[in-house]
């Protein structure tokens, strides 16, 4: 390879770009990320550097990306010998290497010897500037993220194949799977999170904290995913574990307890769902005190249990005094008090008590424009609650106007395909079913149940939901051989994901045999 070995003659900082380029994705990388990454390195002591020519080969590299004109002139350097295309798109310049040269480069640059060593280095490099993002489930990061994604992809591999263990690439794992989780694309997060757990549980352990933490993070994505069963049995596995490990009144082991009990009410199984959140919140009041956070979180999840049960007078006592705690410890503004008073909205209005919860959802929505932004996602998730409050009260024009508004913003922050802006679309089409408008309703749940299968799939219960919803307004408007016919579909469906016990199965099974029933009537 000549121009190589040109490179190689005369140009030590075109050397040194390269070296790192062939350990990133060869597609666009930004040079803006190693420029952040170098900055970050530079102004810590902590990474541990085993030997010298590390050292020196992590001095080159932060000294080349903190050197604007030597950084220029060894992009120069390897363009004008056409190893690497260098582009300017809008304020940010990326390199891009071609496949080919991509592989060439690292059989013939880097020794043997020292290839994990420089892998390495670009691991650092990378993860420090993807660190510095902070939070990577936010919406307004997520343009940044996905600038990050497919080098940690990358990485990842060649870390694989090499058999290097890093951590701080299975730190960066995690955090790219909160920003796939985040973006509803639940499939992604699942297996960078099985990845880390695989990796973990093979060099440190099965009882070892960090794997415990990276199965609790595959359980928390199956539950998203309403892979109840898997998720269950990771969390049962995790919870024996740090009680046998940690004692059963270490707060992880009571955290896991109530992320358990969320799976079991998600499964319909509220009996024992009730059983282990009263089990959390009594331990947590002994241990930690009832205006803890952390009690509060399990008083909030057990008055949702209570609720449904059936048992809505309980379930609004305990969310209101749950409501007054946390407007005591943490103020009326928290972002946890206000998740709190959108719950008891939601439980007031299940009891037909419209006016408290519209009063109620109504201040929310306006505490949450102020402290968290008009278009925040739980923001729109209030804005979503009062539209289905509104509905509630007859006041059916602004109910739309409102849940139209959401879907569009919620269209706009998360994206389309979103889960929760399919939500909301299949919210209006359900209100736009009510006041009459089915051909619009019919074509807007299609539309859902279509986005949703591709998105979260067939079988998850969201899907399920829409296509019940579809069943019943082809029922409203007289097409009842297709309404039955979806219906059996989503009864198969749910007696395989919920279980045949499941409140929604039975649900369907219900409306099935009614419908069934009156087309037999002469």
């Amino acid at each position: 390879m000549p121009a190589l070995n040109r490179v190689l003659q005369i140009a030590p900082d075109a050397v040194t770009l390269l070296r790192i380029l062939c350990f990133c994705d060869p597609e666009n990388i930004p040079i803006s990320i190693m420029k952040q990454g170098c900055d970050a390195l530079s102004q810590e002591d902590e990474w541990v550097i085993p030997t010298e020519s590390t050292a020196n080969a992590r001095r080159a590299v932060i000294d080349l990306f903190r050197s604007p004109v030597r950084l220029s002139k060894a992009i120069q350097a390897i363009q004008r010998l056409s190893l690497a295309v260098y582009t300017l798109e809008g304020s940010e310049r990326t390199v891009r290497v071609h496949d080919l040269v991509h592989l060439l480069l690292r059989s013939k640059l880097i020794a043997a010897a020292e290839r994990d060593q420089w892998l390495k280095i670009v691991i650092c490099i990378i993860c420090k500037a993807f660190k510095e993002i902070g939070d990577h489930r936010s919406p307004r990061n997520w343009s940044r993220c996905s600038q990050f994604i497919s080098h940690i992809e990358f990485m990842g591999a060649l870390a694989a194949n090499y058999g290097l263990y890093d951590a701080t690439l299975l730190d960066a794992n995690i955090w790219a799977a909160k920003y796939f989780k985040a973006c509803g694309l639940y499939r992604k997060a699942a297996s960078m999170h099985k990845q880390t757990w695989d990796r973990r549980k093979a060099v440190l352990g099965e009882e070892d904290p960090d794997t415990l933490i990276s199965m609790f993070n595959l359980a928390s994505t199956y539950m998203s995913q309403g892979r109840w069963k898997e998720a269950e049995e990771l969390q049962v596995q995790v919870m024996e574990t740090r009680k046998r490990v940690l004692g059963e009144e270490h707060l992880d082991a009571l955290i896991n307890m109530s992320n358990l009990s969320s799976t079991y009410w998600n499964q319909g199984r509220w009996k024992e769902a009730e059983e282990l959140a009263v089990q959390v919140m009594e331990t947590l009041k002994r241990v930690l005190g009832e205006e803890h956070p952390n009690t509060l979180t399990s008083m909030n999840n057990l008055a949702f249990t209570l609720k449904s049960q059936g048992r809505n007078e309980e379930a609004i006592l305990l969310m209101n005094r749950c409501l007054e705690l946390r407007k005591q410890v943490l103020g009326p503004k928290h972002l946890h008090t206000l998740t709190c008073m959108n719950n008891l909205a939601f439980i007031l209005k299940s009891q037909s008590r419209n006016e408290e919860a519209f009063s109620l959802v109504n201040r929310c929505l306006e505490l949450q424009k102020q402290v968290l932004g008009p278009k925040h996602p739980d923001t729109l998730t209030s804005m979503n609650n009062l539209a289905f409050t509104l509905k509630s009260q007859g006041r059916n024009e602004e109910a739309i106007s409102l849940m139209n508004r959401c879907l569009e913003l919620r269209k706009q922050v998360l994206g389309p395909k979103h889960p929760d802006t399919l939500i909301s679309m299949n919210n209006l089409a359900f209100i736009l079913e009510s006041q009459g408008r089915n051909k619009e309703a019919i074509s807007l749940m299609n539309r859902c149940c279509e986005l949703q299968k591709q998105v979260l799939g067939p079988k998850h219960p969201d899907t399920l939901t829409s296509m019940s919803n579809l069943a019943c307004t082809l029922k409203s408007q007289n097409r009842n051989e297709e309404a039955i016919l979806l219906m059996k579909r989503c009864l198969e469906l749910r007696e395989q994901v919920l279980g045949p016990r499941h409140p929604h199965t039975e649900g369907s099974l219900e409306l099935l045999h009614e419908w069934q029933d009156r087309e037999e009537e002469p």
